[in-house]
């Protein structure tokens, strides 16, 4: 047997543990089964294998699972595998047998002479036991505890019932020893009232039990070497074999899991053994064909079943018969079956219509004598009338056995599909390009989409026992009460393909036939939905694990379902009939365990065992979880909700697992909750809780030094700013003083002597005219003098040279108009790579260099001016050198200044550069200032 990619060995033991996984035992060690996957189970790291061969499984009450090999015990909890290596040296390669007593005791057999029984308490400790203790004097088999909880030995040829320190109490029981029995159910086989079966089994000879197990049931199946698996039911012994579907006929282990499945281990694989929901009939129970296309339930509760090329049957039971008239009948091909007030058996074929009567058919035509040979659908009215509607002609109302056209205003006659008469006498007609024409007492009314029907082809129309309406459409079901339509679509859980069949049953349920499979819905939980607002459907879906397999498409026949008089429902497939009774149908009660069964972070799977919250740091977490619902898994649904992000439960449908990425560092919890195939939920789920670690980049400490940074860097920018506009307001104020001693040393003392020169003419107005003439003129020669110098310091107040000018350009430029109309001769000598320097450099450089200029030629008597302007990568170096008068610098230190010294050498202050004069009478006068490379 092979699935999900695991080839499954020889298999030697089954058990289910309280989680609901199901555990096999092989030759090759453990293999766990959810339902959907086989996975085969490793030890965690560090842990290893005692020996590959599991022989024996055990499941505690308390989730733990017991494994027996050949040579040791060991026991598997939480994830965990625990050791036991005092009871496996006592074992030393002879165990025979296991059982698990309500104290928590594990009973251990070996194969010993005398006979010695081991028990390994709850706490670890282990004690053996002897023939002292009260042990038999055969050999022990097995060993196991009945629902009383007392313990139980069974030899060769006798069982027993024991305690520690009291003798055992024997009976004779024949070939006890060649059964493999264990736990109460085998207890009970041995020790309750129904032995015949067992014993019959035991005394054949020509029978070789191996195991054997009583179900929830009550029903006792023992399973055999080579002669298949035996029930014993009602007092009827069955048997089944290869014949019957089993896999082989000798049977090595038994097991009923937690939802009443069998499962039996057979030499060649793992069967399942469950009460069928559906009763299937086909070829094989004599059905002429498996394609059936109508079914028509009769009243002595058999149903006529029409097939794809192979007539007419009449199924009663579970077996099938071809029809004896079906050579008789137009066509092999059934199109549309019913059956009338006085069971006449209406039938439509590919090439005629009629009825049959008296190991005949009479064949019905039109008036103009031709078949109907599209005949879809067949109904009768109140008045027993019959109605049938042809694809082609239209619809007919059969009148002294012709057919005879029926028509009404306003209703199309070609496309019919459907046609049923309702308990008002109203006649519905569906079409197959959609929409429905309702005729009731001469007058016709159709509905279509506008009116809020569903759209598409109407593959079926019924009437429940209220008087509702439903329609099967392509693309949804619709609902007609109360003159309103619903219609439910894909949107509120209609599967894809729409439905095509529509039965009620004897339980207020309604059948539906959709691509999916048989749905089953209840009629008080479809009532609740308000008129006209469709709330979503919750249903039951049956398929091929229960028998039927419906077409992929709906044919263009009728009726595809049926219902008999006994309250069974017949269904057409295209494997057989499916005959369903909704009273025997058992409702599965168990909610299925939830299990978080691994959470990958980037890739690695974390451990889950501690149960504590995780801590990890990622980006990409994938988490699989599961449903342990073995009766029907591929029908578990999911919900979760991933508390903190989800802020509602999300379904998951059937989807078993759930991708998040990119999470925030938190706690989270994820919880997972889970419905069986009949929708019931479990309470409580599986939930896990971890909790993503932060990168340093996402912790406190780092948004706290990203704020200390911040904030550094913008006290920083605010000190710069401070310290620029600090800067700025010095070179303000040292301008402000260099304009104040500038205007001092011009205008005002200029003026000062013209007021001294005008007040001296004032006074010599009178007494000597020509004196005071010669002071007025005096004092406008110096007023003039005043004022020019007043230009001069004004001039020094702009750069307009360095605003689209380099520094050589802006020298030369002003030199050359200072020396103009002058004898004069001024020189620039420029040396190295010309670059932009920063303004206030540049500036300072140029006021620089033109007062140095300015100087030579108003006070120095110069004829020659030489300037050089060197540019380094360690300085700038200006020198402005005249071959003038020359001055004495102590002389003009004393006179503070009056040439503008001190005004040059605060400018190479405040740029931070070295400045210096060399001069001397009669030598001329030399200038120079360095500024550092740093500007």
């Amino acid at each position: 047997m092979q699935e999900e990619g695991i080839d499954l060995p020889a298999i030697n033991a089954l058990a289910q543990t309280t989680d609901g996984y199901l555990w096999l035992g092989t030759g090759t060690g453990l293999i766990r089964f959810d339902g959907m996957r086989f996975t085969r189970w490793e030890p965690r790291a560090g842990e290893k294998w005692p020996d590959d061969e599991v022989r024996y499984l055990l499941a505690s009450p308390d989730g733990a699972l017991w494994i027996r090999t050949m040579n040791t015990i060991s026991r598997f909890v939480r994830g965990r595998l625990e050791r036991y290596p005092e009871a496996d040296s006592w074992l030393n390669g002879r165990n025979r047998a296991i059982a698990e007593d309500h104290a928590g005791t594990l009973w251990l057999v070996r194969a010993s002479d005398p006979p010695e029984v081991g028990a390994l308490l709850r706490n670890g400790t282990f004690r053996v036991y002897g023939r002292t203790d009260g042990l038999p004097e055969r050999s022990i088999q097995n060993i196991f505890e009945d629902r009383s909880d007392n313990l139980w030995l069974s030899t060769d040829r006798e069982i027993c019932r024991w305690s520690p320190g009291r003798p055992a109490e024997c009976r004779a029981f024949p070939r006890v020893g060649t059964l493999s029995i264990a736990g109460g159910a085998a207890a009970d086989l041995l020790l309750g009232d129904d032995l015949e079966p067992m014993v019959r089994a035991m005394g054949d000879p020509s029978l070789t039990p191996k195991c054997a197990a009583r179900d929830r049931d009550g029903n006792i199946w023992i399973g055999t070497l080579g002669q298949g698996l035996l029930r014993s039911k009602s007092g009827k012994l069955d048997r089944f074999t290869r014949l019957d579907g089993l896999s082989s006929d000798s049977v090595l282990a038994l097991f009923e899991d937690r939802e009443r499945d069998l499962w039996v281990v057979t030499a060649r694989g793992l069967d399942r053994f469950r009460d069928p929901q559906v009763l299937r009939v086909s070829t094989v129970d004599g059905l002429s064909s498996d394609q059936v296309t109508a079914v028509q339930g009769t009243r002595d509760g058999s149903a006529w079943v029409g097939t794809l090329g192979g007539g007419l049957n009449l199924v009663n039971g579970n077996r099938a018969a071809r029809y004896q008239l079906s050579s008789l009948l137009p066509s092999a091909n059934i199109l549309s079956l019913f059956e009338d007030t006085s069971q006449r058996l209406w039938i439509g074929t590919t090439d005629g219509f009629g009825y049959c009567l008296k190991n005949r058919f009479i064949q019905i035509r039109s008036p103009d004598g031709s078949p109907l040979t599209h005949v879809f659908a067949i109904t009768s009215d109140p008045g027993g009338a019959i109605w049938v509607a042809d694809g082609k002609l239209g619809l007919f109302v059969l009148r002294s056995g012709v057919a005879q056209p029926f028509s009404l205003p306003g209703m199309r006659a070609t496309g019919m599909y459907q046609v049923e008469s309702l308990s008002d006498g109203a006649l519905w007609i569906g079409y197959y390009d959609g929409g429905v024409a309702v005729v009731h007492h001469g007058t016709v009314r159709n509905f279509t989409t506008r009116d809020g029907l569903a759209d598409g082809p109407i593959w079926d129309l019924a009437e429940d026992r209220s008087g509702t309406v439903w329609v099967g459409a392509r693309d949804a079901l619709s609902r007609y009460r109360n003159g309103v339509w619903t219609t439910w679509d894909t949107t509120h859980g209609v599967p894809d393909g729409g439905v095509w069949g529509i039965i009620e049953d004897n339980q207020d349920t309604l059948w539906f036939m959709t691509s999916r499979g048989l749905a089953r819905l209840s009629l008080e939980a479809l009532n609740q939905s308000p008129d006209g607002a469709p709330r979503k459907l919750q249903f039951t879906l049956y398929g091929q694990s229960d028998g039927i397999r419906l077409a992929a498409n709906p044919r263009m026949t009728n009726p595809r379902s049926s219902r008999s008089s006994d309250g069974r429902l017949w269904i057409s497939t295209d494997d057989g009939v499916a005959i369903v009774d909704a009273s025997l149908i058992r409702r599965n009660p168990l909610p299925p365990p939830v299990v978080v069964e691994e959470i990958v972070v980037d890739g690695k799977p974390l451990d889950l065992s501690s149960g504590a919250e995780l801590p990890f740091r990622g980006r990409q977490v994938h988490i699989t979880y599961t449903g342990l619902s073995l009766l029907v898994p591929e029908r578990v649904r999911f919900r979760y909700k991933f508390e903190g992000l989800d802020h509602d439960e999300t379904d998951a449908g059937t989807r078993r697992n759930v991708d998040y990425v990119n999470l925030p560092p938190g706690h989270y919890r994820f919880r997972v909750t889970a419905c069986n195939n009949d929708g019931v939920w479990s309470p409580t789920g599986a939930t896990l809780a971890f909790r993503i670690e932060p990168y340093f980049y996402q912790t406190k400490w780092f948004a706290g030094l990203c704020i200390l940074g911040l904030a550094l860097i913008a006290w920083g920018i605010h000190r710069l700013r401070v310290r620029m506009i600090m800067t700025r307001y010095e070179a303000t104020v040292q301008e402000r003083v260099r304009l104040t001693r500038e205007l001092h040393d011009s205008l005002l003392q200029g003026f000062v002597g013209v007021v001294y020169q005008l007040e001296a003419a004032a006074r010599q107005f009178e007494c000597a005219p020509e004196l005071g003439k010669q002071r007025l003129e005096r004092a406008i020669e110096q007023a003039d003098r005043a004022l020019a110098e007043a230009r001069q310091a004004m001039l020094a107040m702009r750069l307009p040279a360095l605003e689209k000018s380099t520094l050589p350009e802006a020298l030369s430029a002003t030199a050359g108009g200072l020396t103009e109309g002058t004898d004069i001769d001024f020189h620039l000598d420029v040396r190295g790579r010309v670059r932009q320097l920063p303004y206030d450099a540049q500036a300072n450089i140029f006021l620089i260099g033109r007062e140095a200029i300015v100087n030579s030629v108003n006070h120095a008597h110069a004829t020659t001016i030489l300037a050089g302007l060197t540019y380094s990568e360690k300085h700038v170096r200006l020198t402005v050198q005249d071959d003038g008068a020359g001055f004495d610098l102590e002389t003009v230190k004393a006179k503070h200044d009056h040439w503008g010294m001190a005004g040059m050498r605060e400018r190479a202050v405040q740029i931070g550069a070295t400045f210096s004069v060399c001069s001397s009478l009669g030598q001329g006068t030399k200038v120079e200032v360095v500024v550092p490379c740093k500007h």
